[in-house]
């Protein structure tokens, strides 16, 4: 019994002691990190580390997918469903910050007179125009950009749709509470940063050390300012919404607008929506898009795909939501994309499409010939210079030879009818010999027994006397 009460002291002396190594161990590990410049540059990696956790706040990323999205069918006048207008001006209450982007398609019968009232409108929400773009070639069609307070966002998206005919109205909302904390963390790391190593720099001796800790404060001074210029440009998307006003005018008859772009890779039409001017290497695979847009006033289908650059057929053609056969309506638009690789040179795209106007009710054929509209891109192709390698050699090296065989064939396919003629001639050839040297030679064709040439060497013929024959 006394040496289990000792065991279990001694055990519960153990514990204790274990306990009070931990606690040093953990308390050493937390402490303050070495003074100097050591600690200078944990506290710009752990801003750095912050920034780059969230995710990319630059402005060109913040075409991410939206988290909410409403489209109008064409034709459709009015707002959109009032559900969506009570989330859309809802979402201020929630504490977070949300970047908004809407598009309105409308078409009218006058396109200066819509633009002036679309201009009106977004004023009296305060709101303004920043950019605008009106073409007068083919059917007249301008793009307008406003920027109006998010409060009156799903507003200027319902006034605007009811200028004209509204033929589409997308709605997009991006949740960026995450962006901008993390980039508010790295900027407030980063001014510590700048603020101890600016204590450092003044209590420096050596000169090495004074240059070192002023690169160092240059390098955070300028991420710094990085940081500060993505947190503007965020700040000015969330406080401004951004609504996209197309207008087209209604053309009375059939018309189809095309809009050609291309992007490198294939994915099965998934990325369409690309540049419409590409660069990339000779032989490198891309898709080449086309948004299809009914411009007219009445249905077109039986869409067909025209490029002799490419030499397409219609199985190299695929449709996005639709086919080939889909009858569109005014104002909708269908997408075509087809997959090949880049040729050797650069070239300009204009790819055509041919459709059959129909009555878009019915799908009725309309006394009416085929309509159609090219579009227009630029593809610039990178040469390859390299060198051919191994694979390339041997690649050419099979080539010529597929070609020999090729011709080798060839010419025994055109001889094989004549196969016979040298063999007649040969048998032909032997029956002549045989017939020569069976034939008597008569006596007038034989070879004198002696030479009258006086220049013969063979001695002239005589008698059994002796005497010389005359």
């Amino acid at each position: 019994m006394h040496k289990l009460s000792r065991a279990l002291i001694w055990l519960a002396l153990a514990s204790l002691l274990f306990a009070a190594c931990g606690q040093d161990s953990d308390d050493s590990s937390s402490g303050e990190p070495t003074a100097g410049v050591a600690e200078e540059r944990s506290g710009a990696d752990q801003a750095r580390t912050a920034a780059s956790a969230a995710p990319e706040p630059m402005l060109d990323d913040m075409d991410a997918p939206a988290t909410t999205t409403q489209a109008a069918a064409p034709g459709d006048q009015g707002s959109v469903d009032a559900n969506q207008s009570v989330v859309l001006e809802d979402l201020d209450n929630f504490g977070r910050d949300f970047i908004r982007t809407g598009e309105v398609s409308i078409a009218v019968d006058n396109v200066s007179d819509a633009g002036r009232e679309a201009k009106r409108v977004v004023a009296g929400l305060g709101g303004f125009v920043s950019a605008e773009n009106t073409s007068s070639e083919g059917a007249d069609r301008s793009v307008i950009t406003f920027r109006v307070p998010p409060a009156n966002f799903q507003r200027a998206l319902d006034q605007l749709g009811l200028i004209g005919d509204l033929r589409n109205q997308t709605v997009s909302t991006e949740d960026v509470t995450g962006t901008v904390n993390n980039i508010e963390a790295a900027i407030r790391r980063l001014e510590i940063s700048i603020e101890r190593i600016g204590g450092y720099l003044a209590a420096a001796r050596d000169l090495d050390e004074v240059a070192r800790l002023e690169q160092q404060l240059l390098q955070r001074e300028t991420e710094l300012e990085q940081l500060r210029g993505q947190q503007r440009g965020v700040a000015d998307l969330v406080g401004l919404s951004t609504v996209t006003l197309t207008i087209t005018a209604i053309v009375p008859g059939p018309e189809i607008d095309v809009v050609q772009t291309a992007y490198v890779g294939h994915d099965g039409g998934a990325s369409c929506q690309g540049e419409e001017r590409l660069t990339l290497d000779e032989g490198e695979p891309f898709t080449m898009c086309l948004a299809i847009t009914n411009r007219g006033d009445t249905g077109l289908t039986n869409f067909a795909v025209v490029d002799d650059g490419f030499d397409i057929d219609a199985a190299d053609v695929s449709f996005i939501d639709g086919s080939a056969q889909t009858v569109l309506a005014p104002g909708e638009r269908l997408i075509a994309f087809f997959e090949t690789e880049a040729g050797s040179v650069s070239t300009g795209l204009r790819t055509g499409v041919t459709a059959k106007p129909v009555d878009a009710e019915t799908g009725a054929d309309l006394d009416e010939p085929r309509v159609g509209a090219r579009g227009d891109a630029l593809l610039d192709v990178r040469e390859d210079t390299s060198g051919p390698g191994f694979m390339d050699s041997f690649d050419k090296g099979v080539s010529v030879l597929e070609v020999f065989i090729a011709v080798v064939v060839a010419i025994s396919g055109f001889l094989l009818p004549f196969i016979w003629v040298p063999v007649l001639l040969w048998l032909a050839w032997r029956a002549l010999g045989r017939f020569l040297l069976s034939r008597p030679v008569p006596l007038s064709e034989s070879r004198p027994l002696y030479d009258d040439d006086p220049e013969s060497t063979l001695p002239p013929p005589v008698d059994p006397a002796g005497d010389p024959i005359e």
